[in-house]
Formats: C-alpha cells, sequence, structure tokens
C-alpha cells in the first residue's frame, strides 16, 4: 500500500534513464581526483575505496541516488541451498523495488605478471564474469541498461580499449553482438574517448545497453 505523499517513480522496476548520465559523469569525475590503485592492489579493495570516494562526492554534489558497493542480488537464490545470488560491485538502486538498480561490474586491465609483463585480461572483461554477467540476466534482468569499469593497471585506456574490441568480436554470439561489432561513442560522455557503449540484441528481452568507462590508474 503506497502512503500518501510517495512519489510514483518509486514504485517502479525500470531504473531511470535520466539518471545514468550523472552517474556516468561522477565516475570520471570522481576518478580524476582519486589516489590511483598499485598493481598490488586487487579489484574489490580498489573498488571499496572507489565506492567511498563515490559517495563523497556524491554528497557533496547532492546527487538524489545511493552508491553501495558489493551488493548481494538474491532474486535468483535457491532458498534450499543458499545458493543462486549474485553480487554486483557497484550498485546504485532506487525506489522501493529490489529489482530497480543500475549495476556495475568492475575489472582490473593491463595488469602486471610474472617477469615484469603485462596481460591485459580483456578475455575476463568481454567473459561470463565481466559483461556475460549483464547479458546472461544474471545482472539486472529487469533492466535495459548496465555498466563496465575497467581500471587500467599501466594507464594505457588506448591499448586496453583494442584488446576489448577484439575479445567482444571473439564473443560475439555470446554477447548477442554482430561480427565485428565496432564500440559506439559514449553518448553521455562524447568527450571522452576512453568511454564507450555495446548495445547488446538479447533473446526474449529487449535490447541492453552496456556504457563501458576505462580509468587509468
Amino acid at each position: 500500500m503506497r502512503i500518501d505523499g510517495e512519489a510514483p517513480e518509486l514504485f517502479d522496476v525500470l531504473f531511470p534513464q535520466g539518471l545514468v548520465p550523472q552517474i556516468l559523469k561522477l565516475i570520471v569525475d570522481t576518478w580524476r581526483m582519486f589516489r590511483r590503485p598499485d598493481d598490488d592492489e586487487d579489484e574489490p579493495k580498489i573498488t571499496n575505496r572507489f565506492v567511498l570516494a563515490l559517495q563523497t562526492e556524491r554528497r557533496r554534489r547532492g546527487a538524489r541516488f545511493r552508491v553501495e558497493p558489493h551488493t548481494k542480488d538474491v532474486e535468483h537464490l535457491d532458498p534450499a541451498t543458499g545458493r543462486g545470488y549474485v553480487e554486483i560491485d557497484i550498485c546504485i538502486p532506487h525506489g522501493y523495488d529490489n529489482r530497480c538498480y543500475f549495476g556495475i561490474e568492475a575489472k582490473k586491465l593491463n595488469v602486471k605478471v610474472s617477469g615484469g609483463g603485462r596481460q591485459s585480461k580483456a578475455g575476463e572483461y568481454a567473459g561470463p564474469d565481466g559483461m556475460g554477467c549483464f547479458v546472461s540476466g544474471r545482472y539486472a534482468p529487469h533492466q535495459g541498461e548496465g555498466a563496465m569499469i575497467g581500471y587500467v593497471m599501466d594507464g594505457n585506456c588506448e591499448n586496453a580499449k583494442k584488446s576489448i574490441s577484439a575479445a567482444i568480436n571473439k564473443r560475439a554470439s555470446e554477447l548477442h553482438v554482430p561480427n565485428p561489432h565496432p564500440l559506439a561513442p559514449a553518448r553521455h560522455l562524447p568527450d571522452n574517448p576512453d568511454a564507450f557503449e555495446t548495445e547488446h540484441d538479447l533473446p526474449e528481452r529487449d535490447k541492453f545497453t552496456l556504457h563501458h568507462v576505462l580509468l587509468a590508474a
């Protein structure tokens, strides 16, 4: 039952599209002030620190949304086994329906390996536990948008972007994109060369847009 004075949109399942540009700009602007991660720092630690910075900057701006780290989505939980939930790296919930959120998956890219070289990790970024989380419906099954952020550990976002493009084309069938699949310019960050979009034609669902932002460490 609704209480008098409650905004009807707080009961919606679909995340408000108008908030997405604010979220993406918050990510980019906050990273400029963020203490850069070291190669040895793992993704959860980087993400926890980054979410704290995002929360601080969000409050300063007075933005009307919350930013939460490592949020569990239990919609597909098996009550008998306690398994089947997923943990979203960064979650921006909205309203009263737990299905209404903007999910963000974070990955480290161009990581240092033994011997002093670098490994792109683009396959993991575009794989089942990266972009595949959204495409499979494990994340945001009731939404039409989500985001990926890549912590580019050597700062070479141009190279990381090329590796991601190749990894997407290699997995075009699983990701439900044409091959080749050009990376579209970011509508909400048009002046940022390290931001782009992919559109996924999902069976039995509407098209799903993934917003990608690469962050130079």
